[in-house]
């Protein structure tokens, strides 16, 4: 896993925007917001520089597919990955041999959060958000949308898969374990989850078909020092989750 902040001086800005392929650069182009298509670009150029020194190849050889949902993964599917990010914040999961979800949020008040428990957590996980204290309540809510959009993100279901037809723990503290709601006594088999604190005022989730895996965390506060770290010699080495 990689965790960092979306920043990039102007040559490392540029080498990152010439290894995107057409159909990105033609994305990018079509957000409105200066800020927006320099993130966009920062992120997928990172990705395709992390993926690349993984495979042994060039960031602008790596060639994506998109599932039904949207979900990008490679086309020879030699490396499963996710990507997420959130205000400054970006976070990358990989793993060679099964699919996997994060999900990063930063943590903010929002004023409708009850308003979106009610509508989307399961009964369960509302009743646990009620009954948080107020000091807890919105890191609670956070950690609860986190850990339930990184497993949909994983199956590749996106919001075909109702966000309220599965129940996850809501504090971190918890065991983070996934259960269908409408088999409550029992767990959902093979999938677990990992809550994330990877920076200061942000909390995340990673979701993965294992009961237990290990996990390794990489951390930048630029893309140069990223794009360093992908050329050491032990970068060469998966730096994700495998199975254990």
């Amino acid at each position: 896993m990689w965790s960092g902040r979306i920043a990039a001086g102007e040559d490392c800005f540029l080498a990152l925007f010439k290894s995107l392929s057409q159909d990105e650069t033609e994305r990018a182009a079509r957000l409105h917001f200066d800020k927006d298509r320099r993130s966009f670009i920062i992120c997928r150029g990172l990705l395709r520089s992390i993926l690349a020194g993984y495979l042994g190849l060039k960031p602008a050889e790596i060639r994506f597919e998109y599932g039904p949902q949207g979900k990008p993964s490679l086309q020879n599917r030699a490396m499963c990955f996710s990507v997420s990010h959130s205000e400054d914040r970006v976070l990358y999961a990989f793993c060679k041999n099964c699919e996997l979800g994060v999900d990063l949020e930063y943590v903010r008040d929002l004023p409708d959060a009850e308003i979106l428990a009610q509508r989307f957590f399961a009964p369960s996980e509302y009743i646990e958000f009620r009954g948080t204290t107020s000091a807890f309540r919105t890191r609670a809510f956070f950690c609860c949308w986190t850990r339930k959009e990184a497993y949909i993100k994983a199956t590749g279901r996106g919001l075909s898969l109702p966000l309220d037809s599965f129940q996850v723990p809501i504090l971190p503290e918890q065991p983070a374990q996934l259960r269908i709601t409408t088999r409550p006594s029992e767990h959902l088999s093979g999938w677990s989850l990992r809550h994330l604190d990877p920076s200061p005022g942000y909390v995340g989730a990673l979701a993965a078909p294992l009961v237990s895996f290990p996990l390794a965390h990489r951390t930048f506060e630029m893309a140069e020092e990223c794009m360093e770290r992908i050329r050491r010699p032990e970068s060469s080495v998966l730096a994700g989750l495998t199975r254990s």
